[in-house]
């Protein structure tokens, strides 16, 4: 997989390295953060969780603040994932 920031960086990660690439859909405006964040963990733990296994480290590439991704409700989330998962 070729990840390309603009024109300023690319980077190519092997298709074998990747264990899954989360693109969340759009948020409800009137989901809480607490709906948002339990919805997130029970998709996780159902589609992240499997693919963990074995994994001695982990990359997590997120966007910046120019986006409208609710990063600071899904990288705390995952990250308590993934710790858990070892």
């Amino acid at each position: 997989m070729k990840i390309r920031y603009y024109d300023f960086a690319e980077a190519t990660i092997p298709d074998e390295r990747i264990k899954m690439v989360l693109e969340p859909p759009s948020l409800e405006t009137e989901k809480g953060e607490i709906e948002f964040k339990n919805e997130l963990k029970s998709l996780l733990e159902e589609k992240l969780v499997p693919r963990l296994s074995g994994i001695s480290s982990l990359l997590l590439l997120v966007d910046d603040i120019t986006r409208q991704t609710p990063t600071k409700w899904i990288l705390p989330v995952v990250i308590d994932i993934a710790t858990r998962c070892g």
